[in-house]
């Protein structure tokens, strides 16, 4: 209710010669008689009340979501710790990979990485490549030969069989 009234008083200021606020006037004297004596004594109080609440509202707020950001920062921080631990110890393997992959040949990559990722770096499957005999979620060991064969060999290996 004082918000209402200090905004009142705000806009009272600002359409003090039109006859908008002639009717909430009436209203006022109406409800009680000393309600406008109060407001005028009283409007500098509730407006540090509400400035004060809204200060308090917007610190409580912003330290929250600021608490947010730093326990994901924290996060953050340790796995980057653990990757550049991981980084250090991490050893590279050389692995040959031909068939029918776009670019076949010998690539050096991490030892934790997976089949798929030197197919990948290989320059990816052909368009007529299976892979229905490859576990592409294998990890790498250094020396590996990986073999991709088209649908065509899959069919005569089959028949052969």
């Amino acid at each position: 209710m004082v918000a209402f009234l200090i905004f009142r008083n705000i806009f009272k200021r600002i359409f003090k010669r039109s006859g908008v606020f002639l009717n909430l006037r009436i209203t006022m004297k109406l409800k009680g008689g000393k309600m406008i004596y109060y407001i005028r004594r009283y409007w500098k109080y509730a407006l540090i009340f509400l400035v004060c609440l809204i200060s308090f509202i917007s610190i409580y707020l912003y330290n929250d979501s600021n608490n947010v950001n730093t326990n994901s920062a924290k996060k953050l921080s340790v796995t980057k710790k653990e990757n550049q631990e991981d980084t250090k110890t991490l050893k590279t393997v050389f692995v040959d990979v031909k068939g029918a992959v776009n670019a076949p040949g010998v690539y050096e990559l991490e030892e934790n990485k997976r089949i798929i990722d030197a197919i990948n770096l290989a320059g990816g499957l052909s368009s007529n490549a299976n892979t229905i005999n490859i576990n592409l979620s294998k990890k790498l060991e250094d020396e590996m030969y990986i073999v991709v064969y088209t649908k065509n060999e899959i069919a005569e290996y089959k028949k052969s069989h």
